[in-house]
């Protein structure tokens, strides 16, 4: 039985360690820090009786590598999944609008949630529907060097239709501004989720943490198919000779027996352990964008929906687990040196506006976690880089969300990247 060393025990480097087991490898994971998941994590704090997210994460029915490594490590009993789109929009003053597909008679159902949308005045649904009617026939690769907002502006997309929904869905997915964003990845997604079936559009989300969803049960099966997982162990190096890996050094001991090596970690840990030898421009061409993650404890449940877009606001996302809610800004780089306070009262403020029920009384406590790497950025640069890069290099196979998946930094491009290297492994 080959083995193989991974590398990163983020969801990629899980991926890749699951997908080896699946295919006949014997698997060795090395993580540096002491926990699993990298920027998908659940942890214990002792201002919520549960454990919470660092972030929440939506996952889509067109995220087929993501519910196959779910179905592989046996965890969709963690999974809620809705039987057809529903997105509420929430106004200030508390009004909801909602994108409501109501059934699963695809694709009129589509057609009839944008016409039904009242966020936005009917001249303006029906050049949405003509927007999707027109992106059935674009070709990403013709806009490969416009950014989304002029894409959307050469698509007749005017700034309330923007402001109103491709914001929230642009930002969300990219998680940066549609200023910067690379139109043809943005394409491509559109197409991937409206056009692949009713499913595609559907969204998922853990019932419990992220812990249960994507890690303890991961590790299960890693463990009882005789795999190893060395936690608080840093590689530190490389050897290359020639074209090859031929020794891992890290913080406790050198590893030679091993045939194949997946390195899963980040593009600027990659340059590190690799001494920038193998993709000497990596580190020009990645920028980052954060992410703010704002938890706060309720003494009341008084949000019907498990989750929530809000219009216009710096708060681009609600999720309600009951008495504990999250806010999920995207592309949050003014609050990266904000205040707790501070971002504390700004945002309680804000929800009020769109939440009059709510009351500074109901607030028992709060919590911020700041992701300032939370995603690349995906501008025009970055996915011209992406689109040539290759996944091997000798022994070495690279996974992670920033290779080649075709698809922005999310938790699928994760996953897809290491059922990718090890389907790069089996074919070399």
């Amino acid at each position: 039985m080959k083995k193989v060393i991974v590398i990163g025990g983020g969801l990629s480097g899980l991926s890749s360690a699951v997908s080896l087991i699946k295919n006949g490898y014997k698997v060795e994971l090395l993580e540096s820090s002491p926990k699993l998941g990298g920027r998908a994590y659940s942890l214990k704090h002792p201002k919520f009786e549960n454990e919470i997210d660092n972030g929440q994460h939506i996952i889509l029915g067109c995220y087929y590598a993501t519910l196959d490594y779910i179905k592989t490590i046996s965890s969709e009993q963690f999974l809620l999944k809705q039987d057809y789109l529903k997105i509420p929009f929430a106004h200030k003053g508390g009004k909801i609008s909602y994108l409501n597909s109501e059934s699963t008679n695809y694709p009129l159902n589509l057609s009839k949630a944008i016409f039904k949308f009242d966020a936005l005045p009917i001249r303006d649904r029906i050049k949405v529907i003509d927007f999707f009617l027109d992106l059935f026939f674009v070709d990403e690769n013709d806009h490969k060097e416009q950014t989304v907002d002029q894409f959307l502006f050469e698509k007749n997309q005017n700034p309330k239709i923007i402001s109103r929904l491709w914001d929230i869905l642009a930002i969300g997915a990219l998680n940066t501004s549609i200023e910067k964003a690379d139109a043809s990845i943005f394409i491509k997604i559109l197409k991937t989720i409206f056009f692949e079936g009713n499913d595609a559009s559907c969204i998922y989300m853990a019932s419990t943490t992220l812990n249960d969803l994507f890690i303890n049960k991961a590790i299960e099966y890693i463990k009882l198919n005789n795999g190893t997982i060395s936690l608080n162990e840093s590689v530190n190096e490389l050897v290359l000779e020639g074209e090859k890996v031929i020794k891992i050094i890290t913080d406790k001991r050198e590893i030679i027996d091993f045939e194949f090596v997946v390195s899963s970690v980040p593009p600027y840990a990659f340059q590190r352990i690799t001494s920038n030898k193998i993709i000497p421009e990596l580190d020009a061409i990645f920028s980052y964008s954060p992410i703010l993650n704002v938890h706060i404890k309720l003494s009341e449940d008084i949000f019907p929906e498990p989750f929530y877009a809000l219009l216009e606001s710096d708060i681009h996302w609600i999720f309600n687990k009951g008495k504990h809610i999250t806010l999920v800004t995207s592309s949050a780089e003014k609050y990266m040196g904000m205040t707790y306070n501070n971002i504390i009262g700004q945002f309680c403020s804000e929800l009020k506006n769109y939440f009059p029920i709510l009351n500074h009384n109901m607030i028992l406590d709060s919590l911020v976690i700041k992701e300032k790497r939370g995603t690349f950025i995906p501008n025009n640069k970055t996915e011209n880089f992406r689109k040539k890069l290759i996944n091997n290099y000798g022994n070495l196979f690279i996974a992670g969300d920033w290779v080649n998946t075709g698809l922005p930094s999310t938790i699928e491009s994760a996953i897809l990247s290491g059922q990718m290297a090890v389907n790069s492994i089996g074919s070399s």
